[in-house]
């Protein structure tokens, strides 16, 4: 009997730790409860509460669209949630508007939200069906306006079909051409006050300083604008008075007309 006591005893104490590692800790369990219930109280407060709505709506940036389309368009935000806002719905409602570049929306303190617009810059006016419109650098039209803005070259295309639609690109295979003949003549120093493109997709250019400048196909701009350079350097005086044209269409033979002539050289 005295070899089986051991025995005994030690499955006791096997069966006593089992009981202990299954008795559960109540206090632990109603603590855990109730920080789950705090957290998901103050989830359900800062989701809905009404002081944390948007209440203000900040725009900057725009220059020359009403502050009223604006606001029309990031109105959808206004009674948002701060946390919940869709920026994306905010920032696609005011990308509709063509004048619009790009846009940026931020949350600010305070239940703000600012929405920072950029706006389109205009590289030239294309005069079509007898109405005028700007384009931007990329041959995006985004504007139809009474008269072109000073400083700015106007682009005609004679018999041109149909009129540009608002907010597309390229509108014309001719803008493109334009506002590459317009930057090589800025990089050359030249300033252009009109450009008229004919059927055949050849240019003519008149200067703000008067001068008209037959360019031809818009190719090779960077040769013709060198050619033309030289050529007012070296007759500067003369052709700035008696010119009627230069005539840059051929680039290894540039050529110019005096007025009231029918000989060119």
């Amino acid at each position: 009997m005295n070899s089986r006591i051991p025995h005994r005893s030690r499955n006791a104490r096997q069966s006593h730790q089992k009981r202990n590692r299954k008795r559960r800790n109540w206090f632990l369990f109603i603590l855990k409860c109730a920080v789950l219930a705090l957290c998901a109280e103050l989830v359900f407060v800062v989701l809905t509460s009404p002081k944390l709505r948007i209440n203000k709506i900040d725009i900057r940036g725009a220059k020359t669209i009403p502050l009223s389309d604006l606001r029309a368009r990031t109105k959808c935000a206004v009674g948002s949630n701060f946390f919940l806002v869709d920026k994306g719905r905010v920032r696609k409602n005011v990308l509709k508007n063509p004048v619009v570049r790009d846009v940026r929306v931020s949350r600010r303190p305070m239940r703000k939200l600012v929405v920072q617009v950029e706006e389109r810059i205009p590289r030239i006016a294309l005069s079509a069906a007898g109405k005028m419109y700007l384009v931007d650098g990329s041959g995006f039209v985004f504007k139809q306006v009474r008269r072109s803005p000073k400083r700015l070259a106007v682009l005609e295309i004679p018999n041109l079909k149909g009129s540009p639609c608002i907010g597309s690109k390229p509108y014309h295979k001719h803008i493109m051409s334009s506002l590459k003949c317009f930057r090589k003549a800025s990089e050359k120093g030249f300033r252009i006050e009109k450009i008229s493109v004919d059927p055949g997709n050849n240019m003519c250019l008149n200067m703000v300083s008067g001068l008209c400048v037959k360019l031809g196909p818009p190719d090779d701009l960077g040769r013709k604008f060198a050619n033309l350079k030289t050529v007012l350097a070296a007759r500067q005086p003369e052709i700035a008075t008696d010119a009627l044209y230069v005539d840059l269409s051929c680039i290894t033979a540039p050529a110019w007309k005096p007025k009231n002539a029918s000989v060119t050289y």
